[in-house]
């Protein structure tokens, strides 16, 4: 399973299971997501971007009520200031932590899509776009998006558990416009989920474009 970039000491549980269990029941999640975009247009990559993004929140349960946060930083600084933002009442239902039951999924990935190299995707966009723009002399605008992203899941509950899983999106979009004299005609076809690349791999990309 690929390791989580989470800060050793809320990972070890120690400091962020001492916090969860001030309050009748508490989770943690975690999030780490790694995207890259790409929008092919007028015969050309339009835009390509890419992005990083950390962030965790919370859910702390007292009685009846309930508090959630978010957090940009990992650190305790953060959680302390939030804990101490949330009143004290008497705890009537608290969970008491059972054993630690740690879990992992990943979802089955063939071919990662950050495996593959950028040069590889403008390739493949590029036939599709050439399929499409071969097909007939009356289409006149063809938008191509290309978008993955992988992202990596922890939740840690006061209850003892500690849930991980990792998730692969990919996703394509075309969208076609056809003129001729005063009739203008679109048309679109969008296929994704959560798989790799292996999605692309396996497409008849001339088929896909001409549809």
């Amino acid at each position: 399973f690929s390791p989580y970039l989470f800060p050793p000491d809320i990972m070890d549980n120690k400091i962020l299971r001492a916090r969860l269990n001030l309050f009748d029941y508490g989770t943690a999640y975690f999030e780490d997501s790694d995207a890259l975009s790409i929008r092919w247009e007028d015969g050309r990559p339009e835009n390509i971007s890419t992005g990083l993004d950390k962030g965790w929140g919370l859910h702390l349960q007292n009685g009846d009520e309930s508090y959630y946060s978010q957090f940009a930083e990992m650190d305790e600084p953060s959680l302390e200031e939030f804990t101490k933002k949330i009143p004290s009442v008497e705890r009537k239902t608290a969970v008491q932590p059972g054993p630690p039951d740690s879990r992992c999924y990943a979802h089955y990935i063939r071919i990662k899509s950050g495996d593959v190299a950028l040069d590889r995707k403008i390739q493949d966009l590029n036939k599709i776009y050439e399929s499409a723009r071969q097909f007939d002399s009356r289409i006149k605008q063809i938008i191509i998006n290309y978008g993955e992203k992988q992202k990596k899941i922890t939740v840690i509950s006061s209850d003892g558990a500690v849930l991980k899983e990792e998730r692969n999106y990919t996703v394509l979009g075309i969208s076609v416009i056809a003129h001729e004299k005063n009739d203008i005609q679109t048309a679109s076809e969008i296929v994704g989920g959560i798989c790799g690349y292996e999605l692309i791999e396996d497409l008849d990309l001339t088929g896909i474009a001409l549809k």
